[in-house]
C-alpha cells in the first residue's frame, strides 16, 4: 500500500502554507542544473522578493531583478535586466569544479563567492541550490551563507533562509521554452538518486528520462526541422511520468511488512541520528546506525492516520504524550494517529532522499504533536514538540533491504565524506585522499545502481568502500606540535553558534590570572596559540604574546605560567576538537561576557567545538599598523541644547601584526553639515576601547578643540603625547558639546578625514577611513534625554515604548525591562515605569509595575492611556509568548491602573478570559491562538470609552489579524470588536473629531488602516496610505488638536521609520483627519524603531523612541515644537476659553449649551467654523462657533 504523500503536499501547500509565489518576470522558471562541457546551460537568477518579508527591518519589491556580475571583483548588483552592460553579465552557469558545484557568470567569467560576489577563483565557494516552493529557491553557499537582495541595489548574505517571495528567494529563469524544460529535466536528475529510499527512484524509470532528455537535445540542435515545440510536450510528458514514480513511503499490512532506520537531524553526533528502542516505556534515543530489530521501524494504518511499530517486541511509538514531554515505546497502540506531511524544512542534497513531519494533523499549524529530535537536555532523543517547526523536526526513514546492504553502506561512507573537510589544518583532510575516497563511494555507487549486479559483488563492494575508508581517515592532518626548535601557531576557532562561530580565543593580559575571551578573528599575537607535548598524549596551551598557560578551569584561573596538560579530541567531523585538563569538562565560548569557561556539553557545532587554523609563516614578520578604519554616524543622532559629550562619529579601529606597536598622534575632522558653528562648543576625542557607546566618564580624553570657527576648514584634534593603541579591535569617538546658544533644530555633522601614527621604531603614515555609505546628521532638540540604557539597573536590555501625559502634567512612559537579552516574550522580562515631573528633562528612577520571574513567566508589550477619570490604565501581555501560545495555555492579557500619575500601580490583573482563550465564552475567540496589544498609546475617546488594538494569531489564517478591544467602564469588562484589518499587526486607535474611530496598523511598505463609524465595534474595508510609508514597525498616532476643543485647527501626528530598515523615525502630519498626510520631517536619521509620544502641557511634542541598535537600543526622550516640525509653517496656539475675555460691551454667557446675549436668546447668529448657520434656540453640540453680533464684532465661542 502506498500513501500519495504528493498529491497531500500540494493540497497542504495551497491551504496551509500562508503564501503564493510570484509570477516571473524575464522568463520561465526552472529547475537549475549543472552544465556539461556538451550541454552548456545558462539562466538568469531572478529575485522573487515582494517586499512582504524583512530581515533586520529590510524589505523591498524587487520582482524582476536579475543577478548581475560587475565588470571587476566586488559585489554582484540586482537590477532590471534592462541596466546589465549585455545579456551575457547576467546569465549564470552551474558547473561542478572538484566535485562541488560553483556559479560561473557568462560576460565575465567570474565565480560567484560567498553568496554575493564575484572573484576570479572558484575554489571554496560550492554552492547548493535549496527548494522553497514554487521553483523559488535558496542560494546557498557552504552551509550557512544565504545570498540575498539587499540596498543600493548590491547583493549581500544572511545566516540564515526564508521563505517564499522573501529576500533569498530567487528564480532561475531560461531563455527558451524548450531549453527551459531541457534544463528542468537535468535538474531533476542532478537533484534525484537511484535507490530504494522515499525520494528516490529506480534505474529503469532514470534511464527513460535520460533518453527523453537526449531525445529533445537532439530535436533543439536540428536547425533544418522546426519540432521544438513537439519536442517540449513529449519531455514534460517524460518528466511528469518520472516523477510520478518516486519511491513513496510504504505502509506494512498482513501481507507485506517494510521496515525503516528513522533518521534524525540532531543527534549527540553527526552519526548517532538513528532512532532505538532503548526498552518499553523507556525514551526512544538516537544512535549510530546498526542492523538491528531495536532500529527498525514499520508505518501500519491506524483510523485515517497511522501507527509507527518497532520490530523489537512489536512495541509503539507512543505519539500520546504531551506536549514537550519525551517520546518513549508502548504496549498499547495509541489512541493518537499521526500522518507523514512531506518536510520543506530540511533537504538531503547528496542521497535525495524525502525529509517528513511526523504530526499529528495534515496541517501543521495546527499540530499538537510533532515529533522532535532533542539535544543534550532531552539526551538527544525523541520529544514531542510543536513549538518551532523548523528546528530539528524533520526526519528521513530509509528503507531497510535485507539482501542488499551495499545501499546502506554507500549512505553511511557519503555522511563520512560530507563531513571531512578537504585542507591542511589540523582535521581536514588531504585533497588526494579524498578524491580516492570520494571514487571509491562513486565505484561501489555504479555497482549499486546495476541491476546485474550478484550479491558476491555487493558485499565485496562494502568491503571495498571500509578499506577505502581506514586509508582515508589515517591521512587526517593532525595538529602539529611547537619544539624548542620551531614553532608552530594556531588561531583556536570556535566552531559554536552564531554569537561564537568564527570568532577566535584571545588573551587579555600579560598577567596570570588575565581571563581568556573570544573575539574577532585579527593577526595579533593575543589570538595565537602554540601546542607542546606534555606526555601521555596530552598537550599544553601556550600564548604567543604573554607566554602564559590556558589553565585547568579558564573560568577561574584565566591564564598561569604553569604548564598545563590537555587532551584533544577530535569529534570525528567536520575538523571539530574538544579540549579539557583532566578532571575537567571542555572549554567552552560562555555567551555572557565572551569568557571562555569549562562545560560538559560535546556535541559537534556546540560553543565545546573548536577549530585550528594555522598561522601562515609569513606573517610571523608582519609589523603592526592600522589595517581598516570605517566610520559610523549613526549610533545616536539626536542631541539638545546644552548636551555635553554628543557622540558624532564613532571611529572602529584594526590593527594587525606581529612586530612593533601603533601609537596615534592626531585625527583630522571637519564640521562639514553643520548648521551654524556656534551651535558646536568643544569638539573632542576619546578612546572607548571595545566599546561602540561613549562613557566621557570612564573613557580616555584624548584631545579637545574649543570653539571651532568654521563648519569648512578642517580640525586637528592632536595629542599632546602619542598614544599607544592596543592590538585589534579598537574605537575611538568624535565627540561635541553642544553650545547653550545652539537653537532648536540644528544640524551638527562631522567627516573623518585622516588617521596620523607611526609604526615600528617611529616611522608616521596615516590611515583614512573607507567612505560612509551613509552620513548620517544630529538633530539639536529642546531636550534630548536618554531615559534607559542597556546595563542599567542590571538589565541587558530595554525595548517597547509607551509614554502618556498625566492628569497632574507629569510624563510617564512604560518600557520592557528585557533582563537577559532582547527577545521577546516568552523572555524573563518586567515591565516598569519611569515619571518626569519638569517636562522631560529628569527621570525618576523606574517603578515595577510587573516582575517577571522566570522564562515563560515575563511581562511586555504595554499599552497606555489616560482615561477620563484621570486614571491611568496599562494593558501589556505575559507567559509563553505569542507563537508558543495555544488556547488551552494562552498568551495572557493583563491590566494595571494608577491612581497617582504612575506613582504607583496597582497588581496586574489577568483579563484573558475576557478576551480569547479556552476560558473565554465566546466559543470563536475560545479557539483563538494566541493575541497581543499595539504597544504604546492606547485611547480614551471623548464619550470615555477606553480603546486598544490587539494582533490576533487566529486558527487557519496565516498572519496576524486585528481586533479592538474597549470598556465603557474604565477597564472593569472588556468587549472585542468585530475583525478589522486582515493580515495587520500591532496597531493603534485614534477618534476623528466625526466620532469616528481610525485604526493604523503595521506592515511593511505603505501603512494599513481602516475606519469605524460606531465606536470602534466594527469596521470598514482595509486601506493603505500612499504617503505613510515605511518599516514594519510599531509606531504611534495621537490627536494634536482639535477645533472641537477650541483649537484653532485639527491636527493628527503619526510616527513610523521612514525607510525600509529601521532607522528614520519620522513624524508625519495630517490636517484633514488622517485623509492625507502630505507635511512630515525626520525626527531620528539613525537608527530608530518603535516610537511613542505625547502633547505636553506646553502644546510642544514629546517622542519616547528606541534609538541605535548596535548592541542594545536606547530608550530616547525628544522634545520639539510645531514650529519646528512644520518648519515654521505652522505654530501651537492656546485654545479659546468658554467665553471671550475682550473688553467690547458683547456679553455672550452659555448656558446648558445654549448661548445668550444679555441675557436673551436673540440679537446673534451662530455658525459652524465652516460657514454653516445653526438655529440659535436649539442646545449646541460640543465645538467652537462663531456668534455673529448685529453692528459689532464676530465672537469666537465654545460649548462644552
Amino acid at each position: 500500500m502506498n500513501i500519495n504523500f504528493r498529491t497531500l503536499l500540494l493540497l497542504l501547500s495551497i491551504t496551509g502554507a500562508g503564501f503564493s509565489t510570484q509570477a516571473q518576470v524575464n522568463g520561465t522558471a526552472v529547475a537549475p542544473a549543472a552544465s556539461t562541457a556538451s550541454n552548456p546551460v545558462y539562466y538568469m537568477i531572478e529575485s522573487a522578493s515582494d517586499g512582504s518579508y524583512s530581515f533586520n527591518g529590510f524589505t523591498g519589491d524587487f520582482r524582476g531583478n536579475v543577478m548581475i556580475s560587475p565588470a571587476t571583483a566586488g559585489k554582484i548588483i540586482h537590477n532590471k535586466l534592462s541596466t546589465a552592460p549585455s545579456q551575457d553579465h547576467a546569465l549564470w552557469q552551474i558547473i561542478v569544479v572538484d566535485g562541488v558545484q560553483v556559479l560561473k557568470n557568462k560576460g565575465t567569467g567570474m565565480y560567484m563567492t560567498g553568496s554575493h560576489s564575484v572573484g576570479t577563483t572558484a575554489a571554496g565557494n560550492d554552492f547548493n541550490f535549496d527548494l522553497i516552493a514554487g521553483k523559488q529557491y535558496r542560494l546557498r553557499n557552504g552551509t550557512l551563507s544565504y545570498a540575498n537582495t539587499w540596498q543600493n541595489n548590491l547583493c549581500d548574505r544572511i545566516n540564515t533562509g526564508f521563505q517564499a517571495n522573501s529576500l533569498t528567494a530567487w528564480y532561475f529563469i531560461s531563455p527558451s521554452p524548450l531549453g527551459a524544460t531541457i534544463a528542468t529535466a537535468q535538474s531533476i536528475l542532478t537533484t534525484t538518486r537511484v535507490g530504494v529510499h522515499p525520494g528516490q527512484y529506480t534505474s529503469a524509470n532514470r534511464k527513460i528520462l535520460q533518453d527523453a532528455i537526449a531525445a529533445a537535445i537532439a530535436a533543439r540542435d536540428n536547425s533544418t526541422t522546426d519540432d521544438d515545440e513537439t519536442a517540449r510536450i513529449t519531455l514534460e510528458a517524460a518528466i511528469a511520468a518520472y516523477q510520478n514514480s518516486q519511491n513513496e513511503l510504504r505502509i506494512s499490512n498482513d501481507q507485506e511488512e517494510f521496515w525503516y532506520w528513522i533518521k534524525a537531524m540532531r543527534g549527540s553526533s553527526n552519526v548517532a541520528l538513528f532512532a532505538e528502542n532503548m526498552g518499553t516505556g523507556t525514551q526512544v534515543i538516537h544512535k549510530e546506525r546498526s542492523v538491528k530489530d531495536a532500529q527498525l521501524w514499520k508505518l501500519v494504518a491506524s483510523g485515517e492516520g497511522y501507527s509507527i511499530v518497532n520490530k523489537q517486541g512489536g512495541v509503539y511509538l507512543n505519539t500520546d504524550v504531551a506536549y514537550n514531554a519525551l517520546i518513549t515505546t508502548t504496549t498499547a497502540k495509541p489512541a493518537r494517529a499521526v500522518y507523514f506531511n512531506k518536510s520543506n524544512y530540511a533537504t538531503d542534497n547528496t542521497e535525495y532522499v524525502n525529509y517528513y513531519l511526523v504530526e499529528d494533523t495534515k496541517v501543521s499549524a495546527s499540530a499538537q504533536f510533532r515529533m522532535h529530535a532533542g539535544s543534550s537536555s532531552h539526551n538527544f532523543g525523541l520529544m514531542n514538540w510543536n513549538g518551532g517547526i523548523a528546528d530539528n523536526s524533520s526526519f528521513q526513514f530509509l528503507l531497510y533491504d535485507p539482501n542488499d546492504l551495499l545501499n546502506v553502506a554507500i549512505m553511511s561512507h557519503e555522511e563520512v565524506y560530507a563531513a571531512s573537510p578537504q585542507g591542511t589544518n589540523p582535521g581536514t583532510y588531504p585533497a588526494a585522499a579524498r578524491t580516492a575516497y570520494r571514487a571509491a563511494i562513486d565505484a561501489a555507487r555504479t555497482l549499486s545502481n546495476n541491476e546485474t549486479a550478484t550479491s558476491e559483488e555487493k558485499n565485496a563492494a562494502v568491503a571495498a568502500l571500509e578499506e577505502a575508508k581506514s586509508a582515508f581517515l589515517a591521512t587526517r592532518n593532525p595538529i602539529k606540535l611547537s619544539t624548542v626548535n620551531a614553532d608552530v601557531w594556531y588561531y583556536i576557532v570556535s566552531a559554536g553558534p552564531g554569537y561564537s562561530n568564527g570568532q577566535v580565543m584571545t588573551n587579555q593580559g600579560n598577567t596570570a590570572g588575565s581571563m581568556i575571551v573570544f573575539g574577532t578573528k585579527v593577526l595579533d599575537p593575543n589570538k595565537l596559540w602554540k601546542f607542546t607535548d606534555a606526555g601521555n598524549g596530552k598537550i599544553t596551551i601556550q600564548n604567543m604574546a604573554s607566554a602564559l598557560y590556558i589553565a585547568a578551569n579558564p573560568r577561574n584561573g584565566g591564564t598561569t605560567a604553569t604548564p598545563v596538560a590537555f587532551t584533544a579530541t577530535w569529534m570525528g567531523a567536520d575538523a571539530q576538537f574538544l579540549f579539557n585538563a583532566d578532571g575537567q569538562t571542555y572549554l567552552h565560548a560562555q555567551q555572557s561576557g565572551s569568557l571562555i569557561v569549562t562545560w560538559a556539553t560535546n556535541t559537534l557545532g556546540s560553543a565545546s567545538a573548536w577549530k585550528l587554523e594555522e598561522l601562515p609563516a609569513s606573517d610571523t614578520t608582519r609589523p603592526l599598523r592600522i589595517s581598516s578604519v570605517t566610520v559610523n554616524q549613526g549610533t545616536y543622532t539626536t542631541t539638545s541644547i546644552g548636551a555635553t559629550d554628543h557622540g558624532l562619529a564613532n571611529i572602529a579601529l584594526t590593527t594587525d601584526g606581529i612586530l612593533g606597536s601603533v601609537k596615534l598622534k592626531s585625527v583630522t575632522i571637519d564640521l562639514n553639515g553643520t548648521s551654524r558653528s556656534a551651535a558646536i562648543k568643544s569638539i573632542k576625542l576619546y578612546h572607548t576601547g571595545s566599546s561602540n557607546r561613549l562613557n566621557a566618564a570612564t573613557h580616555t580624553l584624548l584631545a579637545r578643540v574649543d570653539n571651532p570657527a568654521s563648519v569648512n576648514n578642517t580640525i586637528k584634534l592632536e595629542l599632546t603625547t602619542p598614544y599607544q593603541l592596543p592590538v585589534g579591535a579598537t574605537q575611538l569617538y568624535v565627540a561635541a558639546d553642544i553650545s547653550e546658544e545652539a537653537l532648536e533644530g540644528d544640524i551638527v555633522d562631522t567627516r573623518v578625514h585622516t588617521i596620523d601614527y607611526s609604526y615600528l621604531t617611529g616611522t608616521d603614515t596615516i590611515a583614512r577611513p573607507t567612505a560612509i555609505a551613509t552620513p548620517l546628521h544630529s538633530i539639536v532638540y529642546l531636550k534630548r534625554v536618554q531615559v534607559l540604557t542597556p546595563g542599567d539597573y542590571n538589565s541587558v536590555s530595554y525595548r517597547i515604548p509607551a509614554i502618556v501625559t498625566a492628569a497632574d502634567g507629569s510624563l510617564v512612559v512604560l518600557t520592557d525591562k528585557r533582563k537577559y537579552n532582547s527577545g521577546d516574550l516568552p523572555g524573563d522580562i518586567d515591565i516598569v515605569a519611569n515619571r518626569s515631573t519638569d517636562g522631560g528633562a529628569t527621570w525618576s528612577q523606574p517603578v515595577t509595575v510587573a516582575l517577571g520571574t522566570g522564562g515563560g513567566k515575563g511581562f511586555g508589550d504595554a499599552a497606555m492611556v489616560k482615561a477620563k477619570s484621570g486614571r491611568l490604565i496599562a494593558l501589556f501581555v505575559g507567559g509563553p509568548g505569542l507563537f508558543n501560545s495555544t488556547p488551552e495555555n494562552p498568551i495572557r492579557s493583563y491590566m494595571s491602573t494608577s491612581d497617582d500619575h504612575g506613582v504607583t500601580w496597582t497588581a496586574p490583573r489577568d483579563i484573558t478570559p475576557l478576551l480569547y482563550g479556552a476560558q473565554c465564552s465566546d466559543p470563536v475567540r475560545a479557539k483563538w491562538q494566541g493575541s497581543f496589544f499595539g504597544s504604546g498609546h492606547a485611547l480614551c475617546t471623548r464619550s470615555g470609552r477606553v480603546m486598544a488594538v490587539i494582533a490576533v494569531r487566529e486558527p487557519n489564517m496565516s498572519g496576524l489579524q486585528n481586533y479592538a478591544v474597549y470598556s465603557d467602564d474604565e477597564g472593569a469588562t472588556w468587549k472585542v470588536s468585530q475583525r478589522a484589518i486582515i493580515g495587520g499587526d500591532e496597531a493603534k486607535v485614534v477618534e476623528l473629531d466625526n466620532g469616528d474611530i481610525l485604526m493604523s496598523s503595521r506592515t511593511g511598505g505603505n501603512r494599513l488602516w481602516a475606519k469605524s463609524t460606531d465606536g470602534g465595534e466594527s469596521w470598514g474595508t482595509k486601506n493603505n496610505w500612499p504617503q505613510l510609508w515605511g518599516n514594519a514597525c510599531d509606531a504611534d498616532i495621537l490627536r494634536y488638536t482639535s477645533v472641537k476643543d477650541g483649537f484653532n485647527k485639527s491636527r493628527l501626528l503619526h510616527t513610523l521609520p521612514n525607510a525600509s530598515d529601521r532607522r528614520n523615525l519620522t513624524m508625519w502630519i495630517s490636517y484633514d483627519e488622517g485623509t492625507s498626510w502630505n507635511t512630515k520631517k525626520t525626527i531620528c536619521p539613525g537608527t530608530s524603531a518603535y516610537s511613542s509620544f505625547t502633547i505636553l502641557p506646553n502644546g510642544n511634542i514629546g517622542v519616547y523612541f528606541e534609538e541605535d541598535g548596535s548592541n542594545a537600543y536606547t530608550m530616547t526622550f525628544v522634545e520639539f515644537t510645531l514650529k519646528w516640525l512644520t518648519n515654521g509653517a505652522d505654530t501651537y496656539e492656546p485654545p479659546l476659553t468658554s467665553v471671550d475675555e475682550l473688553n467690547d460691551g458683547i456679553n455672550l454667557t452659555v448656558i446648558d449649551r445654549r448661548i445668550y446675549l444679555d441675557g436673551n436668546t436673540t440679537g446673534f447668529r451662530i455658525y459652524t467654523l465652516g460657514g454653516i448657520e445653526i438655529d440659535g434656540g436649539q442646545a449646541l453640540e460640543k465645538g467652537v462657533y462663531i456668534v455673529k453680533v448685529a453692528g459689532k464684532a464676530n465672537r469666537k465661542l465654545i460649548v462644552n
